[in-house]
């Protein structure tokens, strides 16, 4: 309608328990650009995870967060979207103001380095590997995706229907600097959503038009009730939010650093066969047996990738000796997940994952992605679990509350889903052990202690580990990666007869 919308804040009552906020800002079309990737450099950096970031600072010093996200979305022809979305916990909520100061102070150390190159070329790696190694894609899919580039054809040719989220052509640091400078509090749409926003207001009726000039007060929509305000930001919220300076003086945000997890070797170690042939009945070869574990290689170039995996279930003594443990090592692990997310972070930006979790035989730790650096991740992640493993204090008891809302959850299973569960836990005669429900006030009374406690049982009652290397990586690679597992975890037998009752 011609109306500027930015400086307002649209705050909702939502159905769930969850917080959200949402930036907006929203900038002429740049999709006839999409060979400069402007706005991905920006909102790459301000959606960074690892060290010194604006995730960092909110999720793991503060705990005011338990997710973020950034991006651009080019699907209008008469203008382009930035959006950086928030998951706010309950402390989060009671420090909005403050949680969007760190975002525009994030913005301003990424507007007063002048744009650079490497990062740039960086970013353009990645797109260049998710290109060259993407999985084959069926034909409707397809058909599908060219389809609708056809409806942008007349911002990005038919050659670069399907490249165009991968091409990088042109570094513009000209473009990058003026973008940013768009990102501030007068342009800023700012979402909030919550329950107990709209609490012992009065409803102002059905919103109709609402008017962005002033205070709309609490309405509700038409069609399904939900309750909004729409109303300017305060002069008080934009002075906080435009003295970024003071902000950036009382935290620790930097930008990332070189992405160490980038691959530098492609090469395939084995040389792919003439043709696909089925896999069924090759085995991998068994390289060790031992009291304390096996390790299984396979050798695989079938799909033409220089990528690994490796995947070890580690059965330890002190996990399953009783249920507190087997919960301890539980809310261990998810304290390990919870800081893989930071610290792993460039790995997964690179075409990495890694995963640790506790399962039915022990705790099951997997890496996977291209072998060049796979060894590097999988030292991270086993490191993540070991003892005297750094965990920030600040995020114990948000983990520890999303353990207890998943245990919870069990309540709304389906039917199917519980019966395989309970069917797992009969066959390895350990029922007590994993009711889940029941171990609601198992977890609820833990401490940090307790879950620092569990690292150091890894290792005290000896363990037990089944390791398989697989993809391109040699031999040698393979006996590394179970090394790495057993200098960190232990390299202890269980004692006689423990593995077949584990």
């Amino acid at each position: 309608r011609g109306v500027a919308v930015g400086g307002r804040v649209i705050e909702f009552e939502t159905v769930g328990d969850s917080s959200t906020l949402r930036m907006c800002w929203y900038l002429p079309p740049l999709a006839h650009e999409y060979g400069k990737k402007s706005l991905t450099y920006l909102t790459a950096m301000l959606g960074d995870e690892g060290p010194g970031s604006l995730v960092e600072q909110l999720r793991t010093e503060r705990g005011w967060i338990d997710a973020l996200s950034a991006g651009a979305s080019h699907t209008a022809s008469t203008f382009c979207e930035v959006e950086i979305s928030l998951a706010l916990t309950a402390e989060g909520m009671a420090h909005l103001d403050e949680v969007v100061a760190l975002v525009f102070a994030a913005i301003a150390l990424v507007r007063e380095r002048p744009a650079e190159k490497w990062r740039w070329d960086e970013d353009a790696q990645i797109a260049q590997l998710e290109w060259r190694f993407a999985e084959a894609i069926d034909g409707l899919s397809l058909a599908v995706a060219l389809s609708a580039s056809l409806l942008e054809i007349d911002q990005i040719p038919l050659c670069d229907a399907l490249r165009a989220p991968f091409a990088y052509r042109e570094f513009d640091g000209a473009q990058i600097a003026h973008l940013s400078s768009q990102l501030v509090p007068e342009t800023l749409l700012l979402y909030v959503g919550g329950q107990g926003l709209a609490k012992d207001a009065a409803d102002g009726g059905v919103v109709d038009v609402v008017g962005y000039a002033t205070d709309s007060g609490w309405v509700h929509e038409e069609f399904y009730g939900a309750r909004l305000r729409v109303r300017p930001l305060s002069d008080a919220q934009l002075a906080l939010w435009t003295n970024t300076a003071l902000v950036l003086g009382a935290s620790t945000l930097s930008l990332p650093l070189p992405n160490q997890y980038l691959p530098a070797d492609l090469r395939l170690l084995f040389s792919p066969p003439a043709k696909h042939t089925p896999s069924d009945g090759v085995a991998p070869t068994l390289l060790l047996d031992s009291p304390t574990g096996r390790l299984w290689h396979y050798p695989d170039s079938q799909f033409g990738q220089p990528r690994a995996a490796i995947r070890c279930t580690v059965t330890a003594a002190g996990v399953l000796e009783d249920a507190r443990a087997l919960w301890s090592t539980q809310l261990l692990i998810s304290m390990a997940t919870d800081a893989l997310k930071a610290r792993a972070y460039p790995a997964a930006v690179a075409g990495l994952s890694a995963s640790v979790s506790v399962g039915i035989e022990g705790i099951d730790l997997s890496v996977s992605g291209y072998s060049d650096k796979l060894m590097r991740l999988l030292d991270l992640a086993v490191a993540s679990i070991a003892p005297g493993a750094d965990f920030p204090a600040s995020r114990f008891e948000p983990v520890k509350t999303a353990v207890v809302r998943d245990l919870h959850a069990d309540k709304f299973a389906g039917s199917m889903t519980t019966a395989l569960t309970q069917l797992k836990v009969l066959v390895r005669s350990r029922p007590g052990f994993y009711e889940r429900l029941a171990a609601v006030p198992i977890v609820e009374a833990l401490t940090l202690e307790d879950m620092r406690a569990a690292a150091v049982n890894l290792k005290s009652g000896g363990s037990y580990t089944e390791c398989l290397v697989a993809g391109n990586v040699r031999e040698a690679d393979a006996r590394q990666a179970l090394a790495a597992v057993r200098a960190t975890l232990g390299d202890t037998p269980l004692a006689d007869g423990a593995l077949e009752q584990l």
